[in-house]
């Protein structure tokens, strides 16, 4: 399977719903708003420094192809 942002998308829905909502209602109350913030939060955070260190990997790898030196 190819993961896409709606993947990731899902995931994170899937993951903090089942952390934050433990009785779900018709309406979110404070704390499961306060809860799914902070979740989204932290795997949007996740996210993002796993993608800056996968573009500094890659950018690293081709520099060092261009260069001919091998891969680190």
């Amino acid at each position: 399977m190819t993961w896409t942002p709606y993947c990731g998308v899902q995931k994170m829905n899937e993951k903090c719903f089942a952390r934050c909502i433990t009785k779900p209602a018709a309406t979110l109350s404070p704390n499961d708003e306060a809860c799914l913030m902070r979740c989204t939060d932290r795997f949007l955070e996740a996210f993002n420094l796993i993608s800056a260190t996968y573009v500094q990997r890659v950018q690293k790898e081709r520099l060092a192809g261009e260069a001919g030196l091998p891969p680190a």
